[in-house]
């Protein structure tokens, strides 16, 4: 008689996305590769009298004065029974309330919403189905609206797009209850395992920034990992006390409606990235309006001459003192690209506390929260082919 013998290779496989990450065929393995990837959004067509903000990666920590982002590293369970909150979620609005009404006495809510993405299913299982009868789940959009429903969290549910998830227990589940609980993104429910956690909470000086390039479409983006963060931009802030040179027509661009002005960094990237608060970043320098760019000497930003009180026929002095009246009352707020990037480290016990993450048995879940902007995620796990 021939035995054969099942050989199982492990090779190191990539997953990258935002907000989530889920880890299949895992074994429980250090991370080869855990970073977070920067990010910045704004409103659209930013200017002096529709100022748009420039949101980044971080969640801003007022105490602190931080910008926070929490990881988070589960097994396939995603029931914590240690965070379980008592509350009810009106059916109707999706409002927390602490007292409960006549209908769902003695509720017990997740402290946290689980995310899932569209077409993942979530399921539940538990050794007393009797209890099944008594989870229930609501559902909110990412912008936060709630979706009415009180579906039993026995049955399976699959997302038509992202969305939040947030469990409810009613009434008599018991310690014993718990203990065999199982939430899980799977398309079936599967074999229980104990839930399992890590955490790193990492706090910013500066948010993480990413920024595509204007004029070759590269997406610039800060990156951090146990190593340190890799810096990419620096916040430029132009006020009246700003060293700026005031032209008329010598750049061979025309000046007729606005007023060159253009503010030296040679830390500053050439044609780098750049987002302004106030003006759009176009890709067309010699246009005659309001607008900034990044060019060879840093950043050169237009004002329209009705907006500075000028005349079509001034000096660059006279350019000089009405942009100046001008900066004292509305500074210019960017976030500019620079020439080399810096490397900042971060404190030890971060350093310690990212290598030490690992992915566990079977599936991983990886949770990233930096606030409003998603951080990217990219990972580099052990995988059982």
């Amino acid at each position: 008689m021939i035995r054969r013998r099942t050989i199982t290779s492990y090779v190191w496989n990539s997953v990258s996305g935002n907000k989530m990450v889920i880890l299949s065929n895992c074994i429980r393995n250090f991370f080869r590769k855990f970073e977070l990837i920067g990010n910045s959004v704004q409103g659209e067509n930013p200017a002096p009298e529709n100022p748009q903000e420039i949101k980044s990666a971080g969640k801003w920590n007022e105490e602190t004065q931080k910008y926070e982002v929490d990881v988070k590293v589960t097994g396939k369970n995603l029931f914590d029974q240690s965070k379980l909150i008592s509350g009810f979620i009106n059916i109707t609005t999706g409002a927390f309330e602490e007292s409960a009404n006549t209908s769902f006495a003695n509720s017990l809510i997740l402290d946290k919403p689980i995310l899932l993405k569209s077409g993942q299913t979530l399921v539940t299982s538990v050794d007393n189905k009797y209890v099944q009868n008594f989870l229930r789940y609501r559902t909110y959009r990412k912008d936060g609206t709630f979706l009415i429903n009180n579906e039993p969290l026995s049955f399976s549910y699959k997302a038509t797009e992202d969305l939040y998830v947030i469990a409810l227990f009613y009434n008599g589940m018991s310690e014993e209850d718990k203990k065999s609980l199982q939430i899980e993104i799977s398309d079936e429910p599967t074999t229980y395992e104990p839930y399992t956690e890590q955490t790193v909470q990492i706090a910013l000086d500066e948010p993480l920034r990413g920024i595509v390039r204007i004029n070759d479409g590269k997406n610039m983006q800060e990156t951090l990992n146990s190593s340190g963060i890799t810096r990419r931009f620096k916040r430029v802030e132009i006020t009246k006390d700003t060293p700026i040179t005031y032209t008329l027509g010598q750049y061979g661009a025309p000046e007729t409606n606005t007023v060159i002005c253009r503010y030296k960094d040679a830390s500053l990237k050439k044609a780098g990235a750049i987002l302004c608060g106030e003006l759009k970043n176009i890709n067309n320098w010699t246009a005659d309006k309001e607008s900034v760019s990044m060019t060879e000497q840093g950043i050169d930003f237009r004002l329209s001459r009705e907006r500075l009180g000028l005349g079509s026929d001034t000096t660059p002095e006279e350019n000089k003192v009405a942009v100046i009246k001008y900066l004292t009352d509305h500074p210019l707020h960017c976030v500019a690209e620079l020439n080399v990037p810096t490397t900042e480290p971060l404190p030890e016990s971060v350093q310690q506390q990212l290598q030490a993450l690992h992915s566990e048995n079977g599936t991983t879940h990886v949770f990233v929260d930096s606030g409003e902007v998603e951080a990217g995620i990219n990972i580099e796990y052990k995988y059982k082919s």
